[in-house]
């Protein structure tokens, strides 16, 4: 069925944001041991994912609020705009791991691994990044209020002049580098 839709959504140029595949992290799993990585807008909400492998895998516009990726790798993989509101990400693997426009309000990234990760245009209010590994991490045009965020920095970490901080953070003195608006 989300094959037909996606056809006929580009035959109309009908673009229905609520259209998502449903399965179960059982289906999701099966699939990628037979090499499919595309599983782009899956509803997945609450999925016990904890400790799966599931690198380059795209999940782009999906929804993983309240999901438990604790110690999961996905890392070369693609989550832009996709919903991880609540989620538990603790102690993953996610490096080079592109969130763009992704929604990660509140969401647990404590010990992740996020070395070259893309957090472009993304709404971390309230997440816990403490103790997180952020080399090269980039957070361009970001909210990151009330964030979590570790306490020292001996690596480059990526902002811009969108991107929004509590008033107590001044990224500048905590070393982080400014790139170009």
């Amino acid at each position: 069925q989300l094959t037909v839709d996606l056809f006929l959504s580009n035959i109309y140029q009908i673009y229905h944001s609520n259209v998502f595949s449903f399965a179960n992290p059982y289906e999701i799993l099966t699939k990628y041991n037979k090499g499919e990585t595309n599983f782009c807008r899956t509803e997945l909400s609450k999925a016990p994912l904890n400790g799966v492998s599931l690198k380059g895998i795209k999940l782009d516009g999906s929804n993983l609020r309240e999901a438990n990726l604790s110690n999961a790798n996905l890392s070369d993989s693609s989550l832009k705009q996709t919903n991880l509101a609540l989620a538990n990400l603790t102690k993953s693997i996610l490096t080079n791991v592109n969130f763009e426009r992704a929604n990660l309000c509140q969401a647990n990234l404590r010990e992740s691994h996020l070395k070259d990760a893309n957090f472009t245009r993304s709404n971390l209010q309230g997440a816990d990044l403490s103790e997180a590994y952020l080399f090269r991490t980039i957070f361009a045009k970001s909210n990151l209020q009330n964030v979590k965020l570790p306490e020292e920095y001996t690596y480059e970490v990526y902002y811009d002049c969108e991107t929004i901080f509590d008033a107590s953070f001044d990224p500048k003195q905590a070393g982080w580098t400014k790139i170009d608006c």
